[in-house]
């Protein structure tokens, strides 16, 4: 099965299992689970009420002492005031399972922004992840369900409890007419009715399995499949990938969808209706001995008649909990797997040294950075990323770091961001350890821009500020600097325009070009002392990346900044180039200086990489 194949989980099981599932429940939303506990043994207390009610009212009327209106009056009003509560607390369960999904998702989500970037980019959280987004899909998967299960156990628990007790005195009667000992009447009642309940939970197991084995092969697929395709399907910005290649592999899918269904539907009812026919028939046998138990003594005058009333319901209420009881721990058992491995994410630590000293917060923004004698490796990896790096990087500083695809330059900067740790060796700022530094100041320091970069469907201003309170003439500066004004003019709301389309009709759709410079504009607005550009003109046609390269010194202002980049024709505004190759710094100096080492990597990549340039472009960029 999926689960099985493609999650690992260390999965309890049975009670302890429950156990967690309850605590995990209680975690995430601690008054759903006491409302859960509350409404089960509320809807439990009516039925019950309303059996020994019953036998109060036939009790006066057999008294003649004329207080059966009192009694009825008492029997309404208990009915009325179980009932209305119940049904309130059904409203505040229900709302609770209903906000479960989005407080679930905001555990995940905060959880991976605490935990260490590794694990962020781990393909096997990933696959957790995507594994319980499909399970969720299953109707008696998730903590929502976990909240069904525990009010129906609760239930289940309280009407049991609360109906043995209801129901002692007709095990206090013995049977007439045998010389059996009572102890071993009531025994030998209780394992009949015990064993019915026992076939019926197993048989109903048995098929349940056979209902969660066709939901984990064929369900479960199915909704990978659609999951994966569906929302870019219905995404208009994705329309032209959807028609070349998503759009046959959907449709190929939406044509076996009647098949699939009618196999599924076929499967579903052959249990459904094995699960019911077994359910009726129990119901029927257990009613017969609960009946014929009290029914004998009652003919024989053992009982009185309101006691058949009371014995006889609340022996069948008693029954009904122990199966509602065993119905729904079993339900529990089976969601133990998702509770698991979203118990197992929502536990993983954070193995980073957070590091307790605060940042020193420089006007003159005088940091100096060096790499020393480090070494990286990503983790599950025997292979170096980075070997023996050794580099110092002072303030107002330009640096630009150079390579082929896979040679260093990205792994760096997540090692200057702290995204990871140096396998061996230290980075330092102003002479200090940067794992000693508070983690969360320490990235203060840092404004990046990303090549894989996002930009959400708010508006500009918002994109800009990174939040919903934005200084509109720092936002427009920063626009400015990152050479948007053109298109911003032609904006309809100026900066509150909103992007894309998601939220608003108005919205505006931009080039991959104009978001890596509202994303660079994002990058100033921070003002932060270090500007770090991740292959930020990768999507810029030659005119606006010369225009970027040209306005770059007034952009960074005096910051320190790190420019890196495959496309050693946009590095000469740089008078330091760093040069990586395999993971090494192989050369470092000026343009000029890399190109009269004609032996050099610099010299090699330049000149494999100018033949794709006519002269007179090499010379505009440059």
């Amino acid at each position: 099965m999926i689960a099985e194949a493609n999650v690992e989980k260390n999965e309890r099981s049975g009670v302890a299992g429950v156990r967690q599932g309850i605590r995990l429940l209680g975690r995430l939303d601690d008054t759903l689970a006491r409302t859960s506990v509350i409404l089960g043994i509320f809807e439990a207390a009516v039925p019950l009420v309303a059996v020994y009610m019953g036998k109060r009212v036939i009790e006066t009327l057999s008294s003649g002492t004329g207080e059966v209106m009192r009694v009825v009056l008492w029997a309404i009003f208990l009915n009325l005031g179980l009932t209305l509560a119940s049904k309130w607390l059904q409203v505040q369960f229900s709302y609770g399972q209903a906000e479960m999904w989005r407080k679930k998702d905001i555990a995940v989500n905060n959880k991976l922004m605490e935990v260490d970037y590794e694990a962020v980019e781990d393909p096997r959280i990933h696959e957790k992840l995507a594994w319980l987004q499909q399970t969720e899909k299953m109707l008696d998967r998730g903590v929502p369900a976990q909240a069904d299960y525990l009010k129906n156990m609760a239930r289940g628990t309280f009407t049991l409890v609360a109906g043995l007790v209801m129901s002692l005195g007709v095990f206090s009667v013995p049977l007439p007419g045998t010389d059996m000992p009572l102890f071993l009447q009531n025994t030998l009642f209780l394992a009949l009715i015990i064993a019915l309940q026992l076939y019926s939970l197993w048989a109903g197991a048995r098929n349940a399995r056979g209902i969660n084995e066709i939901s984990e092969s064929v369900t479960l697929p199915m909704n990978m499949l659609f999951s994966a395709y569906w929302p870019h399907w219905q995404e208009y910005s994705y329309g032209k990938d959807t028609r070349l290649y998503t759009g046959k592999a959907l449709n190929n899918a939406l044509r076996q969808m009647p098949a699939v269904f009618d196999r599924i539907y076929d499967a579903f009812m052959g249990k459904y209706t094995s699960i019911g026919v077994r359910t009726v028939a129990n119901d029927i046998l257990t009613m017969g001995l609960v009946y014929g138990f009290v029914g004998v003594k009652a003919y024989y005058g053992l009982i009185t008649p309101p006691d058949i009333v009371l014995y006889a319901g609340t022996v069948t209420l008693m029954m009904s909990g122990l199966t509602n009881l065993a119905q729904n721990y079993s339900k529990a058992v089976r969601n133990i797997p998702y509770l698991t491995v979203l118990g197992d994410f929502l536990d993983i630590e954070s193995e980073r040294y957070q590091g307790t000293l605060p940042v020193e917060k420089r006007d003159d923004n005088d940091y100096v950075f060096e790499v020393k004698n480090v070494s990286f490796k990503y983790p599950g990896s025997d292979k170096y990323a980075l070997k023996d790096v050794n580099l110092k990087l002072s303030v107002g500083e330009k640096l630009a770091v150079v390579g082929m695809n896979g040679s260093g330059k990205t792994t760096l900067i997540k090692l200057l961001t702290r995204f990871y740790d140096p396998t061996e060796g230290e980075i330092t700022l102003n002479g200090v350890d940067i794992r000693k530094f508070n983690y969360d100041e320490y990235l203060e320091l840092f404004s990046v821009v990303f090549q894989d970069l996002k930009l959400f469907s708010f508006d500009i201003a918002q994109n800009v500020a990174a939040g919903i309170s934005p200084d509109e003439e720092r936002v427009t500066e920063a626009l400015h600097m990152a050479g948007f004004d053109e298109r911003l003019a032609e904006m309809p709301e100026g900066i509150h325009t909103y992007l894309y389309k998601n939220f608003a009709e108005s919205g505006v759709e931009i080039s991959g070009g104009e978001a890596q410079k509202i994303a660079m504009a994002r990058a100033l607005y921070k003002d932060a002392p270090f500007v770090i550009l991740d292959e930020p003109t990768a999507a810029l046609d030659p005119i606006s990346e010369f225009e970027i390269y040209t306005n770059f010194d007034n952009m960074v202002r005096g910051r320190t900044a790190v420019y890196i980049s495959h496309r050693l024709s946009s590095c000469r505004f740089c008078d330091d180039i760093a040069v990586f190759d395999e993971g090494r710094m192989v050369q470092r100096g000026s343009h000029d200086e890399l190109l009269r080492d004609t032996g050099g990597k610099y010299y090699e990549l330049w000149n494999a990489q100018a033949q794709y340039y006519k002269q007179e472009e090499i010379d505009a960029l440059l």
